[in-house]
C-alpha cells in the first residue's frame, strides 16, 4: 500500500471513529431529553451550548470559526432529537 493509500485508510478509520461517537452522544441526548421531560425541566439550554463550544475552543489548535461550525451542527441535530 502507498503511502497516500495509508493515509486515507488512517482517515477512513478516525471517520469511523467519529461517527461511532456521534451516534453515542445521540444516545446520551436522548437519554438526557428524557429525563428532562419527565422531570418538567427545560429542554433546551443555549448557556450550555455556549459553554461547551467555548469549553471545546479552548481545548484546540483548530481554528475557532470551524470549531463554532462543527459543534452548532452537531448541537442543532441534539435539539432536533429531543424534539
Amino acid at each position: 500500500m502507498n503511502t497516500i493509500n495509508k493515509l486515507r485508510f488512517e482517515i477512513d478509520i478516525i471517520d469511523d471513529e467519529i461517527l461511532k461517537l456521534l451516534e453515542r452522544r445521540v444516545e446520551i441526548v436522548k437519554k438526557l431529553g428524557d429525563i428532562k421531560t419527565i422531570n418538567k425541566y427545560e429542554i433546551l439550554c443555549s448557556s450550555r451550548d455556549n459553554n461547551i463550544i467555548n469549553r471545546l475552543i479552548q481545548k484546540s489548535s483548530l481554528d475557532n470559526i470551524f470549531i463554532k461550525r462543527i459543534w452548532n451542527i452537531i448541537i442543532d441535530f441534539s435539539k432536533l432529537v429531543n424534539h
